[in-house]
């Protein structure tokens, strides 16, 4: 039985045809990416600057 149009926009991605609901979550996205790559900098940066492991896990546990 295949499925009809209105079971698949009950779907998943249905709220994605919507662009101010897409616009969002790009951004969300996005803005979760760079969050991630800016905490693994600094994590990195300290754990290369400071000889503390302390310091390194303080950096990494905020």
């Amino acid at each position: 039985m295949p499925p009809s149009e209105e079971t698949a926009s009950i779907g998943l991605l249905a709220p994605l045809k919507h662009s101010t609901f897409r616009s969002i979550f790009l951004a969300s996205q996005l803005s979760s990416l760079g969050w991630l790559m800016q905490r693994v900098a600094l994590s990195w940066l300290m754990a290369t600057v400071s000889t503390s492991d302390v310091m390194v896990a303080l950096v990494q546990g905020s």
